[in-house]
């Protein structure tokens, strides 16, 4: 799901970015190129940041994991560069307020970075998967290339029917014994 979203979005923001060349011809050309480049960039980097936090649990991510906090501090840099580029775009008077707004912000971020690495990270979960899960055989891939620490459980697979009709009998002969041993 995520490839096919960003595909698309990726598609999107070569257009975007193609429809500057056509309407822009002079020597701002090059700058309003890569102010629209810096914005579509940006839009993606939010775009993954909203993937990341909606399936952070399904991910095995807890709000404490370090990768969690960097893609905060990456989405709010990417949301700075995109407010400066509309800032930039827009001919805008950048006040000295604004410009510490800026700043603030990016150090803001870079203490969320800190924060993040200073804390100790949560023990990480197994994550169970199915036997035929592209994850686990690219984790059985990575195992026999020699990389330990894998946390991968498999799904028991489907039991079979005569595996379950073999289970019940034996529940019931294992009864029927102890309730003969019970009655001599």
């Amino acid at each position: 799901m995520g490839n096919t979203i960003f595909t698309w979005a990726a598609i999107a923001s070569t257009l975007v970015t193609a429809t500057t060349f056509t309407s822009t011809f002079g020597p701002l050309m090059v700058s309003k190129v890569g102010l629209q480049l810096l914005r579509c960039v940006g839009a993606t980097e939010l775009c993954l940041l909203a993937l990341l936090l909606l399936c952070m649990r399904a991910m095995g991510l807890s709000p404490r994991s370090r990768p969690l906090g960097f893609a905060i501090g990456l989405g709010m840099m990417a949301a700075i560069d995109c407010t400066e580029s509309i800032v930039t775009m827009l001919q805008l008077a950048a006040t000295p307020a604004v410009q510490s707004a800026f700043e603030a912000c990016s150090a803001l971020t870079l203490g969320i970075w800190l924060a993040y690495s200073a804390l100790p990270e949560p023990a990480r979960k197994t994550v169970t998967v199915p036997v035929n899960s592209a994850i686990y055989k690219w984790d059985q891939i990575a195992s026999a290339l020699g990389h330990k620490g894998t946390q991968v459980a498999v799904q028991p697979s489907p039991s079979f029917f005569l595996v379950d009709v073999e289970k019940v009998v034996e529940r019931a002969f294992t009864r029927t014994l102890k309730s003969k041993e019970s009655e001599s």
